[in-house]
């Protein structure tokens, strides 16, 4: 499937405002410029613009989530956020067979519901990319042709067994680009941890990683945390930092040093926050992270 775009800057925007919102700032840097090209505008400069769209970008995307929930009936939200759980805290999450347990649970009129709140959200993303084509090409005149005459493409078009792709995609955490920024972020253990390229190396990791956290908890501490990353899942105003906080009141000072320990055994060059943001970043994430590099639909 192709990703919808509304252009260089648009696309840029979108990818940006995830890391913004939630609180990963980048700092200007006026003498790095973002590529080798003369008269393209540093990083620094990009980021000052893109936060100027910062809130609607947010809103947009928190209206997307509150639409996308409300398609659903509430047996059936509660189904997909008990679904999003289990996959979270299994030993070998598979994406693909989260979205088809979720479109198998669906009703034709909530697929259709959630399709429609979806190209409603794509409209509203457009507009904003507009607006900031609109603002690049004034703020910086040297790209205003590269702007006119970028390429478009067409909103895709869903089919109905593609919806649970879509709702764990956006339910899920929102991926952010924490690549282009400095490590050692607040509140953030691991970029490899989290958003990892799919190399063998890497996935081997990730597997180990998830496996030696997972053994550090207790049976019952392992359905209380998959409940409460499936509430995480399916609530209108899903906090991160929430979450962690929750997870972490749950266990007990072993399991929390045994959280931490098995990460810092497998990543000794980072220091976790804490158990509880350890068990999001390791459990939920790369679970979010498998939709993202897929492509299935651009967030």
């Amino acid at each position: 499937m192709k990703r919808y775009g509304v252009g260089f800057a648009a696309i840029a925007m979108l990818v940006s405002l995830p890391a913004l919102a939630d609180g990963v700032t980048p700092q200007p840097s006026p003498v790095t410029p973002m590529n080798s090209m003369p008269d393209v505008p540093s990083f620094g400069e990009m980021s000052m613009l893109f936060r100027q769209f910062e809130p609607e970008g947010r809103r947009v995307r928190q209206q997307l989530r509150v639409d996308l929930l409300s398609a659903l009936t509430p047996l059936h939200r509660a189904a997909v956020g008990e679904f999003i759980g289990e996959s979270a805290l299994s030993e070998e999450p598979d994406a693909n067979a989260l979205a088809r347990k979720i479109d198998a649970v669906l009703s034709s009129a909530e697929k259709r519901d959630v399709v429609a709140a979806f190209y409603r959200f794509l409209a509203a993303q457009e507009a904003i990319g507009e607006k900031l084509n609109a603002a690049m090409a004034q703020q910086f005149p040297q790209l205003a042709d590269a702007i006119r005459n970028q390429h478009r493409e067409s909103p895709p078009s869903l089919k109905p067994d593609e919806v649970g792709a879509l709702l764990a995609n956006w339910l899920l955490p929102q991926p952010t680009m924490l690549g282009l920024l400095p490590q050692g972020q607040p509140g953030e253990v691991s970029i490899r941890a989290s958003f990892s390229p799919s190399s063998g190396e890497d996935a081997q990791f990730r597997t180990r990683l998830r496996s030696t956290v997972l053994a550090a908890l207790t049976p019952a501490h392992r359905e209380e945390v998959a409940a409460a990353m499936g509430r995480f899942a399916v609530s209108s105003e899903a906090d991160r930092e929430a979450l962690s906080k929750q997870l972490l009141a749950m266990l007990s000072p072993q399991e929390q040093h045994g959280v931490v320990a098995a990460y810092a055994a497998l990543e000794p060059q980072q220091t976790p926050a804490d158990a509880g943001t350890v068990l999001v970043n390791v459990l939920l994430f790369p679970l979010a992270g498998a939709f993202f590099r897929s492509g299935a639909f651009f967030r």
